[in-house]
């Protein structure tokens, strides 16, 4: 049994089978986004070099899965499941040439499932730091590859073709998210920690790497120089000002970040594997030693960030890129002692089992939402509300302003027509500028209001030259999806002619 779960082949069916389940399913119960997916949506809009304080990696990367299967949930599915099963091949990767044991490779890979941020949040509703987590296993994987070839032999070096990907991946992670050069700085660092890791960044070729980077990031930087104030949108949010207060501020990123991230990873490897534990303090090897200086570099660099930038209390999808190797390190200093037979089955049947358990939760939480306090966001039922417009105002073309993200990514969805959100800082395109009807609509539900809010106000004004407040208002309401007494939907909405 452990030999069969425990092998690469049936790894990589298990995982394509595991991620083609979850990019099927929904579009059988629902037609409308989750929450950041709604953004996405809207900003598929259109080719742009920024779109918002995230880079545009994962717009551009949905668009183009877009363009050739046009937008569909089904497509936003897909091209997350995607990112997700690469960031598993890739970690399974990086774990084969770091650790030179397949059965160690496939143990670290699986142990991603012990990761909630990778195996639930990364697959509800996370998109720039999926984004950024693919390419962070990609450089990963990438390095270990250019340590394998350079280790082989003594005069050996590295391949033109590691640097020019090196380049490309640098690039990618940067137009993912920006916290991408905080990973990047960590390996890089820890990688002169070791003799072969310094012959890969002691070499004229990493200067050119960085300069294809920098090229390849040119549109997106000019964009940023124009757009500074939406690019640094971020740190006027998470700036906690006068009120930051380190003694606040660190306990919180070790324990409710750091440690919540690495939950229940750090307690399952302690049951299973809790003689291996001590080894992290005395790496044999320089992989180990290498895998274990990169993990206290990166938390070094986020101290220095939070207590730098002022940001208070971080988030714990902020440390997915830097810390989704957590399982490589525990697996590179563990001895073959502790890897006994009956531990390592029951630790990967473990992870399986997480992995079975969190595809069922999946797929009954939509149909079971009448019996869920908060249902998802996949149960708004958009294309029911859409249809009671049409009915309502006989709106079908025109331009549609939405309070937020979430109303225009999923109307813009069911009418197919220019949508924007005041959310967001890009301005109307000259030609949609003047579209009528225009169609003004926010959340009037439970946590809603009467009235247009003040923020689709001010954008609606300042873009359009339009008060919605001088519109008599009408609103729409329909059940949420499977859910017929508990939860109703409510948008209010005016509109221009």
């Amino acid at each position: 049994m452990t030999s069969t779960i425990l092998n690469a082949r049936t790894l990589l069916l298990g995982l394509a089978a595991y991620f083609t389940i979850h990019a099927l399913y929904r579009p059988f119960f629902s037609d409308s986004f989750e929450m950041d997916e709604a953004e996405i949506v809207l900003f598929t809009q259109w080719w742009l070099s920024g779109y918002t304080d995230q880079p545009p990696m994962f717009v551009w990367y949905v668009k183009l899965w877009a363009e050739f299967l046009g937008m569909h949930p089904l497509t936003m599915l897909l091209a997350r499941n995607s990112l997700l099963f690469l960031t598993y091949l890739f970690v399974y990767f990086a774990a084969r040439d770091l650790l030179r044991d397949e059965r160690r490779a496939v143990l670290a890979t699986l142990s991603l499932f012990l990761i909630p941020e990778i195996l639930w949040e990364a697959q509800r509703d996370l998109t720039h730091s999926l984004a950024v987590l693919v390419m962070a296993a990609a450089f990963l994987a990438l390095t270990a590859n250019a340590l394998r070839w350079v280790e082989e032999s003594p005069s050996r070096r590295a391949t033109h073709l590691h640097y020019v990907l090196a380049g490309g991946v640098i690039a990618g992670g940067l137009l993912s998210k920006y916290n991408f050069a905080f990973f990047l700085t960590a390996i890089t660092l820890a990688l002169l920690t070791i003799p072969s890791g310094r012959r890969l960044v002691l070499d004229w070729r990493t200067v050119a790497a960085l300069i294809l980077a920098f090229a390849l990031m040119i549109p997106h930087l000019l964009w940023l120089a124009e757009n500074l104030s939406a690019g640094t949108a971020f740190l006027r949010v998470h700036d906690r000002g006068d009120s930051f207060r380190v003694l606040d501020a660190l306990p919180h990123l070790y324990l409710n970040t750091t440690l919540a991230f690495l939950s229940p990873l750090w307690l399952v490897l302690l049951v299973f594997f809790h003689r291996g534990w001590p080894h992290l303090l005395r790496p044999a090897g320089d992989h180990a030693r290498l895998l274990v200086r990169y993990m206290l570099i990166a938390l070094v660099i986020l101290t220095v960030i939070v207590v730098a930038l002022n940001l208070g209390k971080p988030k714990v999808r902020w440390v997915l890129p830097l810390f989704f190797l957590a399982p490589l390190v525990f697996f590179a200093v563990v001895p073959d002692s502790v890897l006994t037979a009956r531990r390592v089955r029951w630790y990967a049947r473990t992870c399986i089992a997480l992995a079975a358990i969190t595809v069922t939760f999946t797929l009954v939480r939509i149909p079971l939402a009448e019996h869920i306090k908060r249902p998802a966001n996949a149960n708004w039922p958009y294309a029911e509300l859409a249809a009671q417009i049409r009915q309502q105002t006989g709106f079908e073309q025109g331009l549609i302003l939405g309070h937020n993200y979430f109303i225009s990514g999923n109307l813009h969805y069911q009418f197919r027509q220019p949508a924007y959100s005041s959310a967001a800082a890009v301005p109307p395109q000259s030609d949609d500028a003047a579209r009528r009807p225009l169609i003004i609509l926010w959340d009037a539900g439970r946590r809603g209001t009467a009235e247009p809010t003040e923020r689709v106000t001010e954008w609606a004004i300042r873009h359009l030259g339009v008060d919605p407040n001088e519109y008599e208002p009408v609103y729409v309401e329909h059940p949420f999806k499977f859910s017929p007494t508990r939860h109703v939907a409510r948008l209010g909405m005016v509109v221009v002619e």
